[in-house]
């Protein structure tokens, strides 16, 4: 395929994901909204706030798995590929257990003192932010095997991917 013909394909598959994102997530937050009410949807916001500001620990390191298992995988040197991918795969392993540790441990400061969250939701949102805590350490791994199709241009597995999972999120906050 000419560079031009999958210029073209990769951008319309990355809007098209972005697109069928976004208008699933109007869809849904109003029903969510009304099934969750104020206060839990504030949390449900929190906790992902939360994990939004976490996931900058990856340290920009997902960006370089793209551009080194790019370039050496024009250079078809999979040895330094497997190394690249290994190493980061072990460190943020690391990271997101720390990481994980350091949301489970705040768990309590983040829905008692930090967000003040009342009494009669402070269990659920304790739960929800442990649970998050978990949730980081699997979004870090998934962060590093996620970049890998992007660095050998085929956004469309990467795109795939992406939807399966926003798909599987806003339905699974529907269906629950």
């Amino acid at each position: 395929m000419s560079l031009k013909k999958n210029y073209i394909k990769n951008s319309f598959l990355n809007v098209s994901g972005w697109a069928w994102l976004a208008i699933l997530t109007i869809i849904t937050t109003p029903y969510i909204f009304h099934k969750l009410g104020y206060e839990q949807y504030g949390i449900l916001s929190l906790v992902l706030m939360v994990l939004g500001y976490f996931a900058f620990l990856d340290f920009g390191l997902g960006d370089a798995v793209i551009k080194f298992v790019a370039h050496y995988n024009t250079l078809k040197d999979y040895q330094k590929i497997n190394r690249i991918i290994s190493s980061i795969l072990l460190l943020f392993f690391a990271i997101g257990i720390l990481g994980g540790i350091i949301l489970f441990i705040f768990a309590k400061y983040f829905a008692v003192d930090l967000f003040k969250i009342s009494s009669e939701y402070r269990s659920k949102a304790l739960y929800c932010f442990y649970i998050s805590a978990f949730g980081f350490f699997l979004n870090l791994i998934f962060a590093v095997i996620s970049k890998i199709p992007e660095a050998v241009q085929r956004f469309d597995i990467c795109n795939a991917i992406n939807v399966f999972i926003g798909t599987f999120v806003n339905l699974a906050n529907v269906i629950t």
